[in-house]
This record gives structure tokens, sequence and C-alpha cells, in this order.
């Protein structure tokens, strides 16, 4: 079983996967900024002056993993 979770075809996949969810969902929230800011805010669980910060950065951040696990 561990062999089979650790065979190149797998992990490949795997990686294209979560790259493919990352990229998708970086590239939503660039193109929904005013919506993502309005969810995030809605937490309420940052300080009201870092929500545009966490806004702006976050779908970058998810653009730049997507991209390294490519």
């Amino acid at each position: 079983m561990t062999r089979l979770l650790c065979s190149p075809g797998i992990l490949i996949t795997v990686r294209l996967f979560i790259s493919c969810i990352f990229l998708y969902s970086g590239l939503q929230k660039i193109n929904n900024k005013i919506e993502f800011m309005s969810i995030i805010d809605g937490y309420r669980i940052l300080h009201p002056e870092l929500v545009n910060l966490v806004a702006i950065s976050l779908p970058w951040v998810e653009l730049l993993l997507g991209v390294l696990l490519l």
C-alpha cells in the first residue's frame, strides 16, 4: 500500500491536481477582489485594516504555490 501511494505517477497526479486547485482559486479571487474582500471581512477574524492586505496578497500566494507545484 505504501509503495502504491509513493509511486511517481500518483505523486505527479496529486501535485497537478493540487496545483490546479491553487491556480483556479487564486485566479477567481483576483478576478473578484471586492467580493473576496467582503467574504474575508465577514469572518471578523482579522482587524479591518488587515482585510485589504490579505485580500490582495493571498490570491498571489495561491498562484505562486500553484506554479511551484507544477
